[in-house]
């Protein structure tokens, strides 16, 4: 008798005949758990708005609100059976009487920093008309709470910006991402789920940002310290375990998790917007116990072994995640984060980490044929589909619409400055830019305009005579320039300097290293000028330096609103950089010698500030040597 098929006959018998059952059995646990979320998340939302109206001083309004979500709150407290003694009741119950307590503190009388002016044309003050703004529509959510990775109560967090990158772009609010989101239609508008801010408000932070969005007073800390939880001893690594929370568990926490329970949803009384937050659990108490899978809710949830599922939607962990997890809590759980009061999407991989990731191991052969592919389909898609002229070199790869002797001769300077380069700042056989720089030159001025527009630099008419990217693990690495000849003229160095320029500033900044756009290149000129041992006198363009500082200074002045504002990075447009840029390295770089210069450079590369990296190497004061340079400019030109 076949007993396997027998068994396997009953199975079915009996799913056909429980099935339904079964069925009826589970789905009303999860529509009352749903029930009970929604008329939580409604009650919250009641609270929110009493918050709102705290902030504006308009306490009848708010004492309706708070009630109505006390009386909603003892409703559902009735309605889904819940303890007194249970968390979320609890802390729902403490906000609202926290929010009573603040009313009773509140004198209901006009708030005396209400962003009011009464002439558009006064300077703005961050303190006295934006700081009220951001307090009363961006605090609750871009606090310590981080939504979207952006914190606006701390310096440090306006000046990070969040996922979507950064949000001031001083003195231009249109590309300034804060201002495109405050009036967006739509999803996308901020604040969320809020009414938008009013015509004046926006007028008061375009105003601030046009002005330079500067800080005057900052009534909240610099960086805000960290807050002291209840201590939990937080599992360290042994250097044995096969699962990194870092890299396995924290990213797609953060993508299938955290939409639920953050810092303002906190469904089941549950956070994960950070790992100390993990481990405090949620109203059924901890989620995650080292070591045991059989009692750790979080994986009882998501594997599907309890009910709800967990993630309480259409998404689902993959296979890998799900093994990932299994064994990073067999493990122990073990964090190789730094602070576990840190956001669960700091740990999150950036895009230089990713860069890097996918570069740094990459093999030299495979990553030439990547510079290979990446720039021709660059000069296809700026070109008009053309393919480019090709001449390689050791150290670099020069594409362009020049006759291909052009192309040689360029490449012979550039390897003479690469060369020149490696000498200089002792990096010997380790090369610059894996995969070698791209180097595109054209004789058409309209393909360099196109080249120009397609990084987004500016205004047409501030096109400089080259261009330089590079970005982090030299994924992309490329000058551009326009043939101008090989005679220096009253309007160009000419092409020998300019590539040899553009080169530098490449290496400068190998690796995606930031440095501020008019050092980088006064720098490169000078180290330029060095090489090739030019006559500064002997050249029209150098002589013609000076004139062209004339020419320029009011319009420059004009924008300058503060002492080092001359040292900020972007401050200059294209076609000035170059121009001022020498002038500042120039005047700084009185009674310097060149390792000194070196020095600053090292340090900038390492992350030093720019300025602290001048005094160190015996630089005088930089905002005293701007300042100087400034009125000596203007005094010549009256």
């Amino acid at each position: 008798m076949n007993w396997t098929r027998t068994t396997r006959t009953r199975q079915i018998f009996l799913l056909l005949l429980l099935g339904p059952v079964l069925v009826t059995w589970f789905a009303p646990l999860k529509v009352a758990a749903d029930d009970r979320e929604d008329a939580l998340r409604t009650i919250r939302q009641t609270i929110l708005k009493a918050s709102r109206f705290i902030r504006r001083k308009e306490n009848e309004e708010a004492t309706k609100l708070l009630n109505e979500a006390n009386d909603n709150l003892q409703k559902w407290k009735t309605q889904f059976n819940v303890s007194e003694k249970d968390r979320t009741y609890q802390s729902v119950l403490e906000l609202i009487q926290q929010k009573q307590a603040s009313l009773g503190e509140s004198t209901g009388e006009p708030d005396e920093k209400k962003p009011t002016r009464t002439n558009r044309n006064s300077k703005v003050s961050f303190s006295r008309h934006v700081m009220p703004i951001l307090q009363e529509n961006c605090f609750s959510c871009h606090d310590d709470q981080k939504a979207g990775g952006l914190q606006l109560d701390t310096l440090e967090g306006m000046r990070q910006g969040g996922k979507g990158g950064r949000i001031l772009e001083p003195k231009n609010a249109r590309t300034s991402l804060i201002m495109q989101r405050l009036i967006a239609t739509g999803n996308g508008r901020m604040p969320k789920d809020a009414d938008p801010l009013s015509r004046d408000e926006l007028i008061i932070l375009n105003d601030w940002i046009v002005q330079g969005a500067e800080i005057d007073e900052f009534k909240v800390a610099e960086k805000k310290p960290n807050s002291t939880p209840e201590k939990i001893e937080v599992p360290r690594p042994t250097g044995k375990e096969t699962v990194s929370f870092k890299r396995d568990i924290a990213p797609f926490f953060a993508r299938l998790c955290l939409g639920c329970h953050n810092d303002q949803q906190k469904r089941a009384d549950f956070s994960m917007a950070s790992f100390q937050k993990l481990l405090e659990g949620g109203e059924s108490g901890e989620v995650l116990i080292p070591g045991d899978l059989e009692n750790s809710r979080l994986f009882r949830l998501t594997g599907g072994l309890e009910l709800p599922r967990m993630p309480n939607n259409d998404a689902r962990l993959t296979r890998k995640n799900y093994e990932d997890l299994k064994k990073w809590i067999e493990e122990g759980i073990k964090y190789d984060g730094g602070n576990p009061n840190e956001s669960l999407t700091s740990l999150l991989p950036t895009e230089q980490d990713l860069a890097r990731q996918q570069f740094d191991s990459m093999p030299e052969e495979e990553f030439r044929k990547h510079r290979l592919d990446e720039s021709t389909q660059l000069w296809k898609r700026v070109g008009s589909g053309k393919d480019p002229n090709l001449v390689e070199t050791d150290h670099f790869l020069l594409l362009g619409n020049v006759p291909e002797e052009r192309l040689r001769a360029a490449g012979s300077w550039a390897e003479e400055t690469y060369s020149y380069l490696q000498t200089r700042y002792g990096e010997g056989e380790k090369p610059a830019w894996k995969g070698r720089l791209a180097i595109f030159i054209t004789d058409d001025r309209f393909l360099h305009g196109e080249f120009f527009t397609y990084l987004k630099k500016g205004k047409p008419e501030d096109i400089p005579a080259g261009l330089v990217q590079v970005t982090p693990a030299n994924a992309t690495a490329y000058v551009e320039l326009f043939d101008t000849g090989n005679q220096a003229t009253s309007t160009t160095p000419g092409l020998p300097f300019q590539l040899r320029q553009l080169v530098t500033e490449a290496y400068l900044i190998r690796g995606g290293v930031k440095i501020p756009d008019w050092f980088r290149s006064g720098m490169a000129q000078r180290i330029v000028l060095d090489e090739t041992n030019w006559d500064f006198q002997k050249s029209p363009w150098m002589r013609g330096t000076g004139g062209r500082l004339l020419g320029s200074i009011e319009q420059v002045s004009a924008r300058r609103q503060k002492p080092g504002d001359l040292y900020t990075d972007n401050f200059f447009t294209p076609a000035e950089v170059d121009l001022y840029g020498l002038a500042l390295v120039r005047e700084i770089a009185k009674g310097m010698d060149q390792k000194s210069l070196d020095l600053v450079i090292a340090a900038v590369r390492n992350g030093a500030e720019l300025n602290k990296a001048l005094v160190d190497a015996g630089a005088p004061e930089p905002n005293g040597v701007e300042r100087a340079f400034v009125l000596r400019l203007q005094k010549v030109k009256r």
